[in-house]
């Protein structure tokens, strides 16, 4: 749930700034998808607690893997979106 969602809006926001960075769109659009809808769309603070709670549950291997393996899925996915962004 959360990590797709996570991962599913860094890859469109990557998308925006790539289409901004590119003309294809404006830089005022980009802050207006990219803050206020993408913004709206992920859930990072959520992730964030659902990690602590691992923690907390002594779950220190699915903590770990929750955590760095959204960041690093997330980051990948943002830089995916940017790449394509950038060729449209």
């Amino acid at each position: 749930g959360t990590t797709v969602i996570n991962v599913t809006g860094s890859l469109v926001l990557g998308l925006l700034v790539g289409l901004a960075l590119n003309g294809a769109i404006s830089a005022e659009w980009r802050l207006v998808l990219g803050t206020g809808l993408m913004g709206g769309y992920t859930t990072f603070s959520t992730a964030s607690v659902e990690t602590v709670r691992l923690l907390q549950s002594r779950r220190f291997a699915a903590a770990l893997g929750n955590g760095l393996g959204m960041l690093v899925v997330s980051v990948l996915a943002a830089s995916f979106g940017l790449w394509i962004g950038s060729l449209l």
